[in-house]
């Protein structure tokens, strides 16, 4: 912690521009009092240098902590705003809603994509209404083991049904 007390502010500023984009030449230029007159070669070998040195690794991970830390946290209201969310997108009628939406500014193939998704949720809400009373289940009679404990049972119920 001591180490980034170190750092210029300017160099601080410029040391949070890399975290961001990644450009270690521009930002170590930029951190400079007076521009470099070296070659872009030499620059970038001064960069990784600076990159490397203790006080801008100490500082660079304590920003990236803080950084990661921040973004990787939800709060519960989100939480329970996406869960909401995904149980509305679980309602084929509510999907449809939303295509026929997203498909009022479209044109071409992305269109006829689309139009092609609803017919989709809608055959698969056609086959979803199937009731299970339309469906017929069959039972096959058991097969009577030679030394089962119960083939005498079995065997009798049968003759009574004939």
């Amino acid at each position: 912690m001591d180490k980034a007390n170190d750092l210029t502010e300017k160099e601080k500023f410029c040391l949070d521009a890399f975290i961001v984009n990644g450009n270690d030449d521009l930002a170590y230029t930029l951190s400079r009092e007076r521009k470099p007159n070296a070659t872009e070669d030499n620059i970038h070998r001064l960069a990784l240098r600076w990159l490397r040195s203790d006080p801008v690794k100490a500082y660079l991970k304590e920003r990236r902590a803080m950084i990661y830390s921040r973004t990787e946290k939800v709060p519960e209201m989100e939480k329970d705003a996406v869960k909401e969310l995904v149980d509305s997108y679980r309602d084929k009628d509510f999907i449809i809603a939303e295509l026929i939406k997203t498909q009022q500014g479209l044109s071409g193939k992305e269109k006829a994509d689309i139009i092609n998704r609803i017919a989709d949720l809608q055959q698969m809400k056609k086959e979803e209404n199937k009731s299970e009373e339309e469906r017929v289940h069959f039972y096959l009679p058991l097969p009577v083991c030679d030394n089962c404990q119960f083939k005498g049972n079995l065997v009798g119920n049968r003759q009574k049904e004939v």
